[in-house]
């Protein structure tokens, strides 16, 4: 009898083991299954930015191949003579209009913006990689030309 009831208890945890067994190989692959999935949804999110960031970047050197300068009011442009924009009014200038000598390699702000501080906002917001706002008006009324904020 001894034996007996040591072999049914023996069969009952093999059972339970085996189960268990089974219970815990099946999450490992719903994990994992789940681990393949986010990774997709990751690589398709990532997709998807690079696509909107594409279309941004285009839609850019559209606007900027539409570019009048605002102290002649011409869009033309030669290699010597770039349309600049203001990094923190977004302000466009002819090179020779505005007295640039050559196109700055970083970036570019008017000389409103410098004198009244608004690259200091806009490149500290860059450097924390928060949301650009708009910038706070320029307190300027200039005589010469209808442009508000200069």
């Amino acid at each position: 009898k001894l034996e007996y009831s040591i072999e049914k208890s023996a069969r009952h945890l093999m059972s339970e083991a085996y189960k268990e067994r089974i219970k815990y190989e099946k999450g490992e692959k719903i994990t994992a299954k789940q681990h393949e999935t986010k990774i997709l949804q990751d690589y398709h999110a990532e997709l998807q930015r690079q696509r909107e960031a594409s279309m941004a970047w285009q839609a850019q050197l559209e606007q900027d191949m539409d570019a009048v300068c605002d102290v002649c009011y011409d869009g033309e442009v030669t290699p010597d003579n770039q349309i600049i924009f203001c990094d923190s009014c977004n302000v466009a200038v002819h090179q020779k209009c505005y007295g640039i000598d050559r196109v700055p390699s970083g970036n570019y702000f008017c000389h409103p913006c410098t004198y009244f501080e608004k690259d200091r906002e806009y490149l500290a917001a860059e450097r924390r990689d928060g949301p650009r706002t708009a910038p706070s008006p320029l307190p300027i009324v200039c005589e010469l030309c209808p442009k508000r904020q200069g």
